[in-house]
């Protein structure tokens, strides 16, 4: 740090160790020889540490403080201030030359700013109260479903298992287990009910249960939390596609029905690749076609070609294992050679060689009717 990145009012601390604010709840008494009161949003100068600077004093439980009397506020800064809890300092009437009032800082860093009714008194008195510990637990349990940003320092407290942790981009976010336990339960109700109208889906896109089930959560905060269930054991991703572990998806007589008709219609047509239009499935099945497809694109036992063409997963494989015999000998593979082995049209070529490009099988040297190996940096 070089000396002139000090500023009167810096505070030097252990690098994470602490996080500067521009709200704090703290409590104040008033004491001064003039009878000066404060008055609800009153702007007086706030004295803490070396740090002098104006802050605007929001009454937390009552409309005025008279000479005398203590209360709760709220000090809203115009620039952060670096302070820690039970932290003393006073407040005073500059233009007037008047000390109105000293205090101590009891949540340098509250979730949010004071709205009627969102403070709990209770609350800040066990934070008054109590230790560094328990006023950091107070203020994770104050933030509610919101994940706290703390210090490093701060996370690694022993909280006996009633807090969760999330690192984001080196930043450590806390919520209390009794709200991440909530976001569970929301999550698998969110399933339960997915999954009885969707029974041939494995899951749904991550992006989609954000907008409908998480949206109060951050991008980057909600992926964090579902990375974490992973890790848990309680949900998969695969393909940004999240889903309850251990799902399995019931094959049942509509499924197999469907299932049949695509694999039979493309068994029949060999190398004459379709498109998912010209197989003919009941009209009853129509709206479940789309899910039973994804499940056998997933499991590979059929294979996108392109521009809606499809073919099963053991065609495709035989048109692979010759391609790849041909390009480990002539170091490439042409149409004619496929139409010659399994008597396959030009179109049908180009759409398995269109798959193979995008598979990183092979690649397109500029001559449609032949390919070259990819390879691999």
């Amino acid at each position: 740090m070089e000396k002139k990145e000090i500023k009167r009012g810096s505070l030097l601390a252990r690098a994470g160790s602490i996080t500067p604010s521009t709200i704090c709840n703290a409590k104040v008494k008033v004491d001064n020889d003039d009878q000066v009161s404060i008055k609800n949003h009153s702007k007086l100068e706030l004295l803490v540490g070396t740090a002098h600077m104006e802050a605007k004093i929001v009454l937390i439980d009552q409309k005025e403080v008279e000479n005398g009397e203590s209360a709760w506020v709220q000090l809203q800064l115009n620039t952060p201030i670096a302070v820690r809890a039970k932290e003393r300092f006073i407040l005073r009437n500059e233009a007037a030359k008047v000390t109105v009032a000293g205090g101590m800082i009891v949540d340098p860093n509250p979730a949010r700013k004071y709205k009627k009714g969102c403070v709990d008194i209770d609350a800040l008195q066990t934070l008054e109260m109590g230790d560094a510990n328990a006023l950091l637990y107070e203020k994770i349990v104050q933030a509610g479903g919101d994940f706290l940003e703390i210090t490093k320092e701060q996370s690694m407290v022993d909280f006996s298992d009633r807090v969760f942790t999330l690192e984001v981009n080196k930043k450590i976010y806390a919520i209390s287990k009794a709200y991440f336990m909530q976001y569970i339960d929301r999550l698998d109700t969110y399933f339960q009910d997915f999954y009885e109208k969707n029974p041939y889906k494995l899951g749904q896109k991550q992006m989609v249960i954000h907008q409908q089930v998480f949206r109060r959560l951050k991008k980057d905060l909600y992926l964090a939390l579902c990375n974490r269930l992973v890790e848990m054991g309680k949900y998969n991703v695969k393909d940004d596609i999240l889903s309850l572990a251990g799902h399995r998806i019931v094959k049942d007589e509509r499924y197999i029905r469907i299932a049949n008709q695509l694999v039979n219609s493309m068994q029949r047509a060999q190398f004459v690749f379709l498109k998912l239009g010209e197989i003919p499935i009941d009209q009853e099945d129509q709206p479940y076609l789309a899910d039973v497809l994804l499940c056998m694109l997933q499991k590979h036992t059929i294979i996108r070609l392109e521009n809606d063409y499809y073919t099963l997963g053991s065609i495709y494989k035989k048109l692979l294992a010759v391609s790849k015999e041909q390009m480990e000998i002539e170091g490439k593979i042409s149409i004619d050679v496929l139409r010659e082995k399994f008597g396959i049209s030009r179109k049908n070529a180009k759409l398995f060689f269109a798959c193979t490009d995008r598979e990183k099988v092979t690649r397109f040297d500029g001559f449609e009717s032949e390919r070259t190996p990819y390879i691999r940096a």
